[in-house]
Order: C-alpha cells, then sequence, then structure tokens
C-alpha cells in the first residue's frame, strides 16, 4: 500500500503540453477503517510531498520541473470519507498561496 510508505513519492507524471507535475498518492484502503491512523497517514503523506517539491527534490530528480506547474493527486480506491474530505480541503485551501493544485480521483469511477 503506497500511501502507508510517507517517504516514497508514488507516481510522478508530466503532461509535456502543460509542463504540469503532478505527484500522486494511492490509498488502497477503506477510509473507515482505523480512521485516524488513515488520516494520520494521509497528512505525513501531503506533508512530505510539499518538502519534495518546494525544496528541489522534484527538481533535482527531473530538471525541467524547475518553475513548472505542480499539482498533488491523491488516487483512492474507496471514496473519501467526511473526515477525509475535510482534510483534502484543509490543504487545498492551503495549498493556493503555493500555487499547488490538490485534487482526489476514485479510482473505478469515470473520468469527470
Amino acid at each position: 500500500m503506497p500511501i502507508d510508505n510517507p517517504k516514497v513519492v508514488d507516481l510522478i507524471t508530466h503532461n509535456p503540453t502543460t509542463g504540469e507535475y503532478v505527484l500522486v498518492m494511492v490509498a488502497e484502503w477503506d477510509w473507515a477503517s482505523e480512521p485516524e491512523a488513515r488520516l494520520a497517514q494521509l497528512e505525513h503523506k501531503i506533508e512530505n510531498y510539499l518538502i519534495f517539491a518546494l525544496n528541489g527534490g522534484l527538481a533535482a530528480q527531473y530538471p525541467a520541473a524547475e518553475g513548472q506547474p505542480v499539482r498533488l493527486r491523491l488516487d483512492t480506491v474507496y471514496p473519501l470519507d467526511q473526515a477525509a474530505a475535510d482534510l483534502v480541503a484543509h490543504w487545498q485551501e492551503r495549498l493556493i498561496e503555493q500555487r499547488i493544485g490538490f485534487d482526489v480521483y476514485q479510482l473505478g469511477q469515470p473520468d469527470r
């Protein structure tokens, strides 16, 4: 379960048309199972992704990423519960000032 390891960026994608780099977190577990632990894991993962993106880790690994748009994405098998949705909304708001997007994609659902 990738999100369980906060020290690893699960997936990095790049859109050559827009230049955007997307740092993807993958959650395979049910958010209702051990909710406090899940929220703590997600928060820790988000913080580490931001350190990677903002403190030069992304640009060191991908020099072309320097100055390009960055977005975090949470890919989840199960729908977010209310607490997880609130945490995501909190981070979405905080990341506006950093000019970093953050969205959620529920795997197995049609693209929006």
